[in-house]
């Protein structure tokens, strides 16, 4: 164990490993940052209200709501300040009467505005008085599409099937058909046990609650932006111990016989080590991050059935699952991936006995698996490129959720395909393991 640890301080004093853990998360940090932009003041206004009024959304909490963002928001006030100049006096409750279609002194005034409407200043006025009140109508949508009682795919599921027949073998089609339909089941569960509860937050401006969730886990999240890190560290890892070693034309002394193939066994435990720990920590730098962004801590208990929605209706969840139960199964997913790749890169190592060769192979792997998922079709109909860790990663933010890959919504789908990977990279490491036994100088 004493050559383990040593092989651990090796590659970790390596400047440009840790010139990469720098530059990634900063990279990952200023990337969320940026991508969020103005999204950060409507999410903080959102949990200062959540804090005050707690979790629930019901269209009494969507009425709260707009109050709130009427008096606290820079759009709220100028539409407040803008509508009283037409002698109008808004509030949420008139804005809700206005949305179900009633009679109201607003609609009224709005309507004549638009009639006297005589220059295109004042129909751009007009325009804009409608978009912003499209706007602030936004949480009763939510809270009405939001209904899993009225849950349907209806005519677009047989669609998808009819398609997926044409293109996909009749077994993946019957799987995906028993993935719908325990869909079904569960959004009929949703519904008869109360799971969903209606939810903030999510800027005034968006047409889903979703989108707050999934700008954590996405590609261009720090999260998904530190998890492509972490392959990348997993490489410098493989070609820093193994790669080096040969590099250093060691192999014929390092790896002949029984002393030497142990030896080997255990630089490969040290890249794994090494990899699979700096993702941890990866991890537990991005949720302190989000912390503060997001405010986790006001929703690590709340249902994750209770963010998948948008205007079009609620998209369910496939396993019963809570925010805080979502962030400790992407950890493992993540986890499992990366130390996948990693053994991969150490396969590469060891097959080539080349530092060179096996840096190009690793290299050439992952752009493979990339190019494929990304910019081909048929890749995509794919259960080992989709189950990959290059695909799993690619679909970040839709393990638990239909929209993205259909393929996720089979039961235990990401679990499977991560064994099987598994086994791969294991009989890749086992044959250039075998190969030590013939190395000579």
């Amino acid at each position: 164990m004493l050559i383990f640890w040593q092989e651990c301080k090796h590659i970790l004093r390596s400047k440009f490993f840790w010139c990469v853990v720098v530059l990634g998360f900063a990279f990952a940090a200023f990337v969320v940052t940026s991508s969020l932009g103005s999204e950060l003041d409507s999410y903080s206004i959102n949990h200062v209200f959540v804090e005050e009024h707690g979790t629930s959304f019901t269209e009494k909490d969507a009425v709260a709501y707009v109050d709130y963002c009427l008096e606290h928001t820079y759009v709220g006030k100028g539409l407040k300040e803008d509508l009283k100049q037409m002698g109008i006096e808004i509030t949420a409750q008139e804005i809700l009467a206005y949305h179900k279609g009633e009679e109201t002194e607003l609609g009224k005034k709005l309507e004549k505005f638009r009639q006297e409407a005589e220059t295109e200043d004042e129909q751009v006025d007009y325009d804009n008085y409608v978009g912003y009140l499209s706007q602030f109508e936004n949480p009763f949508k939510i809270v009405e599409s939001r209904e899993f009682s009225d849950h349907e795919e209806g005519s677009q599921r047989e669609e998808l099937l009819q398609y997926l027949k044409e293109i996909l073998p009749e077994w993946k089609v019957k799987l995906l058909q028993k993935g719908y339909e325990d869909l079904d089941k569960r959004a009929e569960e949703i519904a008869k046990t109360g799971e969903s509860q209606y939810l903030l937050p999510f800027p005034m401006y968006m047409t889903a609650n979703y989108l707050w969730f999934d700008n954590q886990f996405t590609q261009q999240s720090a999260m998904g932006s530190l998890w492509a890190v972490a392959f990348v560290l997993a490489g410098i890892a493989a070609a820093r111990s193994l790669g080096g070693s040969l590099m250093g034309h060691m192999p014929g002394m390092m790896y002949t016989g029984k002393k030497g193939r142990k030896l080997s066994l255990y630089k490969i435990l040290a890249v794994l080590a090494v990899s699979g720990g700096t993702y941890l920590v990866f991890y537990l730098l991005a949720t302190v991050l989000y912390l503060f962004l997001f405010r986790l801590d006001l929703y690590w208990d709340i249902p994750l059935s209770a963010v998948v929605s948008d205007l079009s209706g609620p998209v369910v969840p496939r396993i019963s699952i809570t925010i805080g139960g979502y962030w400790w199964f992407q950890l493992g997913v993540g986890l499992a991936a990366v130390l996948i790749m990693a053994l991969i890169f150490c396969a590469a190592m060891a097959l080539t006995k080349n530092f060179y060769a096996g840096s190009a192979i690793s290299v050439g792997v992952s752009l493979l698996l990339l190019g494929l998922v990304q910019l081909v079709p048929e890749a995509q109909n794919s259960f080992l490129l989709m189950g990959s860790p290059i695909g799993l990663y690619l679909k970040a933010g839709a393990f638990l959720q239909d929209r993205f890959c259909r393929f996720y919504i089979l039961p235990h789908f990401e679990g499977v395909m991560l064994l099987v990977w598994c086994g791969i990279a294991a009989i890749l490491a086992t044959v250039g393991f075998m190969r030590f036994r013939k190395s000579a100088l």
